[in-house]
């Protein structure tokens, strides 16, 4: 996204043998095997003073980030973001509404406890369904659908050691995210999509994305940045009612949302945006009309081939089809491309084959009737 035109020179961290040590456009991939020598790691490398900003790619990094950032003394400014409030926001989900009510940001409404015996009570205030999350997961996770009283109590009954709770109005309606930088109270970049297939059963990140073209989400992330102080390159996840409302559902401050590996699709450049947010005077970028403005986006889209609930969409989104574009990799990442292919297969093999094994073998344990 950021080097692939030579505007900058990108290090990464990450386990020995990830996958992004096969990435064209990566400087130098620093290494480790234990991921508690990670902070030490990256301590190292920002005690250089050889770096203008820092990203996270994932909320497992994220979350290590955070615990170095209060365990640690910063070194210099690089991790000015991490120590903000906007960047714990998307840690904490209670935080979070709390915080868009206090800027005005549109939300769906929300009743937060930190006790498993008041749900009950706090789910009296809502219909069927409803959603219920935990204060801390992302990507779909400690996520609940609540359809019933029975149902919720067996939710509750499964997640009793959460240790927050949120309670939310359900919207039944487009999910879509929208990415963004920024800087200094200013915004550089924004571009959004409507996420038309997800993962893991439709809770997950964007596999099948579509341009959204909306000056109402341009406004909120302007709001986030200039009254709420969120930085960096980040976003936020966001639903559209019926009535035509866009409301903020899941915040990605401190991390990069997935969708934004598309956002040159969109004629929306993140490696330009980036540097503009640490010189003056910088323009706004946000996404344009194009004539293929569906996205197949890889490699979440390989969850789905092996999904059998998608299939029905992929049929729907057909590649086939004018307007979709397939995203199998950056510009000059076919190696890359190859190698995620390779290891996803042969992962999802290793799946496939375990549960018909343990099918036949539950097969041949059972009574002959």
């Amino acid at each position: 996204m950021l080097a692939k035109d030579g505007r900058c020179k990108v290090d990464t961290i990450g386990p020995k043998k990830h996958v992004i040590r096969h990435s064209k456009w990566v400087n130098k991939h620093h290494s480790f095997e234990d991921p508690r020598h990670l902070v030490e790691l990256l301590s190292e490398r920002l005690g250089s003073h050889e770096y203008a900003g820092i990203l996270c790619m994932d909320v497992s990094s994220q979350s290590l980030l955070f615990e170095y950032t209060q365990q640690e003394q910063p070194k210099g400014e690089l991790l000015s973001t991490t120590k903000s409030e906007g960047a714990h926001l998307a840690a904490d989900k209670i935080k979070f509404h709390q915080w868009c009510e206090r800027f005005d940001i549109p939300s769906p409404r929300s009743l937060t406890t930190n006790n498993s015996q008041d749900i009950l009570r706090l789910a009296d205030e809502f219909s069927y369904p409803f959603v219920l999350k935990g204060s801390h997961g992302s990507g779909g996770r400690q996520v609940d659908v609540i359809q019933s009283q029975s149902h919720l109590r067996k939710a509750i009954e499964a997640e009793k050691h959460r240790k927050g709770w949120v309670i939310q109005e359900f919207i039944d309606g487009t999910v879509g995210t929208t990415t963004m930088v920024a800087s200094d109270g200013k915004l550089h970049a924004c571009f959004s999509v409507a996420n038309l297939v997800r993962t893991r059963a439709g809770l997950g990140p964007s596999a099948i994305s579509q341009l959204v073209n909306e000056p109402e989400l341009v406004a909120i992330a302007t709001k986030m940045v200039t009254h709420g102080g969120v930085t960096g390159l980040t976003g936020f996840d966001w639903m559209l009612t019926k009535n035509g409302e866009f409301k903020v559902i899941d915040p990605h401050f401190g991390r990069v949302p997935p969708t934004a590996s598309i956002a040159h699709l969109y004629q929306v450049d993140l490696g330009k945006a980036y540097i503009s947010s640490f010189q003056s005077a910088p323009s706004l970028s946000t996404n344009k009309t194009v004539k293929k403005h569906i996205v197949w986006i890889f490699p979440q889209a390989y969850n789905l081939l092996f999904d059998r609930r998608n299939w029905r969409d992929l049929c729907r989104y057909h590649p086939f089809r004018k307007e979709v574009v397939v995203f199998r990799c950056g510009k000059g990442e076919w190696r890359l491309f190859l190698v995620q292919c390779l290891q996803y297969f042969k992962g999802s093999s290793r799946v496939v084959l375990g549960k018909r094994n343990k099918e036949f073998r539950s097969a041949f344990k059972s009574p002959i009737r």
